[in-house]
Order: C-alpha cells, then sequence, then structure tokens
C-alpha cells in the first residue's frame, strides 16, 4: 500500500488499497436467497423450472414442458405436507378435556357463589325490614 495525497482531501494523506465487499466464499453466477439461517443457494432444477415458467408454452420443448411440470407438481406436494396440521395426539386431547373440565367446574363456581351473595343480601333486606322469621326461612343453612 503506498499512500498519497488526493486533491479531494485537500492535502490530507489518504492510503490506496483495494477492499472486498463481496459475500464470502460466493461463486461468480451463482445466486443466493435470503433466509432466516443465511444464504442458501438455490437448486440448478429450480433455477431451470424458473427459467421455463417465464417462457410462453408453445416455446417449451415437450422434456422442458414435462421437467416444469414434474417440479411444479413435487413444489406443491412439499408444501401441502410441510403446511399440514399434525395430528392430535393423546396429550392435546387429554390437554383439551382438563380445559373443559376446569371451565365447567369454574362456571359451577361462580354459579354457587352468585347464589350465595344474592341470598345473603335479600337476608340482610328482609331483616332490616324487620322480617328476620321470613329471612330464616328463605336463606340456605350455613354449614
Amino acid at each position: 500500500m503506498s499512500t498519497a495525497t488526493d486533491s479531494r482531501f485537500a492535502g490530507q494523506e489518504v492510503k490506496r488499497s483495494l477492499f472486498h465487499h463481496g459475500v464470502k466464499g460466493q461463486r461468480w453466477g451463482v445466486i443466493r436467497r435470503k433466509t432466516s439461517s443465511g444464504y442458501v443457494p438455490i437448486s440448478e432444477d429450480a433455477m431451470k423450472a424458473r427459467i421455463a415458467s417465464s417462457k410462453p408454452a408453445h416455446a417449451l420443448s415437450n422434456n422442458e414442458m414435462q421437467a416444469l411440470i414434474t417440479r411444479m407438481n413435487l413444489e406443491r406436494q412439499y408444501s401441502s405436507l410441510v403446511n399440514q396440521a399434525p395430528p392430535p395426539n393423546v396429550a392435546s386431547k387429554a390437554a383439551k378435556f382438563v380445559g373443559s373440565l376446569l371451565a365447567d367446574i369454574g362456571k359451577q363456581e361462580v354459579t354457587r357463589l352468585a347464589k350465595g351473595a344474592v341470598s345473603m343480601k335479600v337476608e340482610d333486606a328482609l331483616k332490616a325490614k324487620g322480617k328476620a322469621d321470613l329471612a330464616k326461612r328463605i336463606a340456605p343453612k350455613k354449614k
């Protein structure tokens, strides 16, 4: 590396050197696509299918069209298999059962507490009106 002055930097000393700003290990002509884990090269079959799909049908040979159709069918099958929901297993069925059981018990408890609160308010109101004997007959027995 040599040092030289450059007219753009008004007399400051500038180091001239060559820097590489590419992707380490990338070969010329290889197209890469970005994924969550980094760069992954596109397969040769996928590249051929992409090129063939950009052509009109009458411009494709029988072999090219067959290869394109095969590739498209494989991609569709792969995506349907990957996106398919797994079958429910015993653990998920048990979790669903326990969840519904807890919800039912919760509803019963809320109903019981609400009935108790209402009967207490009715009893208090009757006692305030001077009808304690009626309040004793209506109110549930305390355990």
